[in-house]
């Protein structure tokens, strides 16, 4: 006799309920299926079935980052302490924010020593007291004016 029980588990005898297909087999997207997401953090309602979703992670340690990158972690170690990565460091151990990472490959690399220099020569161009300082300068070094004042 093939009859349920009123928990709806099946009568020895009966052949076997069949295997679940994997989410990638089920022929119409989950995102489709009237099922609640709930997310790590958040609490669930009792009676309300719901499903685990995997997030990508945000916080990412020494070797995910290296992989990310597609870098060793030697040169993600030596720019972290360089301080060119952004990253903390947790007693021994890095973490890296993954948008921190992205930001930092968009964003253009350093300048050369010499473009770094005229950047720096171009900021004191407008400064009003910068022929003081020089004065002042040469005049600590014991060197005489290069320009004699009118």
């Amino acid at each position: 006799m093939n009859k349920k029980s009123d928990r709806g588990a099946k009568v020895a005898g009966s052949s076997p309920a069949p295997v679940p297909a994997a989410p990638s087999a089920l022929p119409t997207p989950l995102s489709s299926l009237a099922i609640p997401v709930v997310y790590a953090g958040q609490p669930t309602v009792p009676g309300v079935k719901t499903e685990c979703v995997a997030q990508p992670i945000d916080v990412l340690n020494l070797s995910e980052a290296a992989a990310y990158l597609r870098v060793a972690e030697g040169d993600v170690l030596r720019l972290a302490q360089m301080q060119d990565l952004p990253g903390r460091q947790i007693g021994n151990e890095w973490r890296f924010l993954r948008a921190g990472l992205q930001d930092w490959l968009r964003s253009p690399g350093p300048k050369s020593g010499k473009e770094a220099m005229l950047a720096l020569a171009g900021a004191w161009k407008d400064d009003p007291d910068i022929e003081e300082i020089v004065r002042e300068a040469h005049r600590r070094r014991g060197r005489p004016n290069a320009e004699k004042e009118p």
